[in-house]
């Protein structure tokens, strides 16, 4: 029994800590939370590979019953590229996950550089990432 008790509270730890390592860049104007981790330069100057999570808003849906009932939205994770001195972004990874953790969908990218638009939550992580403009 103390085993399973051991068990059960290091992982309800890691649960409660799990979001600790993604520091949170803001929230779009459709509610959805952006946060990023590991930021790393790459081998070419002022170009940053990066970790993005999106997590959705809460939704509510019918259940078997015919009523309305909220479930926790969705998340998003994935690896993008930011050009620093281009203010450019690539797609790497996308991996959709449920509200559950499931995933659902695991897709590599293979996108061209884009250029950022402006105040959008991409030119939010450009700023976090590379600075804020002077």
């Amino acid at each position: 029994m103390k085993i399973i008790i051991s068990f059960l509270s290091i992982f309800t730890c890691a649960f409660c800590f799990g979001q600790s390592d993604w520091s949170y860049i803001g929230s779009s104007v459709n509610k959805m939370d952006y946060y990023i981790k590991d930021i790393r330069k790459t081998y070419k100057d002022d170009v940053y590979s990066i970790w993005l999570k999106i997590e959705y808003p809460e939704k509510k849906v019918k259940n078997k019953k015919g009523q309305w009932t909220t479930v926790a939205g969705n998340h998003t994770i994935s690896s993008s590229n930011i050009n620093c001195t281009e203010k450019e972004t690539k797609l790497d990874r996308v991996i959709k996950y449920s509200n559950k953790g499931i995933v659902l969908k695991d897709q590599t990218m293979y996108s061209e550089w884009e250029r950022i638009i402006p105040e959008s939550m991409a030119e939010a992580v450009f700023n976090f990432v590379c600075g804020e403009p002077e």
